[in-house]
């Protein structure tokens, strides 16, 4: 069987007039190529908050970080392993996108602190 598929975001889907699958499960691919998602939402890591790649540092970490005049000279190296550029801009690239997610997500911080 020949599977075809499209890419979006960077996963391979499968085109839903492609033949099934014999269980009719939904299948993505999505291949190792070093170019995952710089910013990414994980269910059960940091509460399915957006995050910088595979780490644990969420985009409104980042934000409030940035707000409380902390450099982005300082953030990048402040973590271990250092972030790169790339990370952090991605970083507030995600946040300009996403303004009221990010503000929800430092409100729902601060309410449970």
């Amino acid at each position: 069987m020949s599977l075809e598929g499209t890419v979006q975001n960077g996963v391979i889907v499968l085109d839903p007039g492609g033949p099934p699958l014999a269980d009719g499960t939904r299948v993505e691919v999505a291949p190792r190529t070093g170019m995952e998602p710089l910013v990414r939402k994980t269910p059960g890591v940091c509460g399915g908050r957006a995050c910088v790649g595979n780490r644990r540092i969420a985009v409104w970490m980042l934000v409030e970080a940035r707000t409380a005049g902390i450099s982005d000279e300082t953030l990048l190296t402040d973590y271990d392993p250092p972030l790169t550029r790339t990370e952090l801009d991605a970083a507030w690239r995600y946040a300009a996108a996403n303004p009221e997610e990010v503000a929800r997500d430092i409100r729902d911080n601060n309410d449970a602190g």
